[in-house]
C-alpha cells in the first residue's frame, strides 16, 4: 500500500517476463497480460464503487485453463520503487 508515481509497464516488461520465468511461469504455459492491475483494499463491503484508497499493484498471468494469477508487483520486482 503506497502512493506511487507513474510506472510504465513497457519499461519493465522484459524484467517482469524474466522474473516470471525464474518463478516458474514459462512462456509455454502462461501469458503475461500487458499492463498493471490495482487490487483495491476495503475495510468494509458496500454496494457502491470505491474510487481511490489503498491498493496493491499487480501483474497478471493467464494459464492454459484461463485462470488468472495475480502477482504483487513488489514480489515480482522487489527493487522497483513506487516513490
Amino acid at each position: 500500500m503506497c502512493s506511487y508515481m507513474e510506472i510504465a509497464f513497457e519499461k519493465y516488461k522484459k524484467q517482469i517476463q524474466a522474473r516470471l520465468k525464474e518463478m516458474g511461469y514459462d512462456e509455454d504455459g502462461f501469458v503475461l497480460i500487458d499492463g498493471f492491475v490495482n487490487q483495491q483494499l476495503q475495510n468494509t463491503l458496500t454496494g457502491g464503487i470505491v474510487v481511490g484508497g489503498p491498493s496493491i499493484p499487480c501483474v497478471v498471468v493467464v494459464d492454459k485453463t484461463g485462470k488468472l494469477h495475480y502477482l504483487a508487483l513488489k514480489i515480482v520486482l522487489p527493487d522497483i520503487s513506487y516513490e
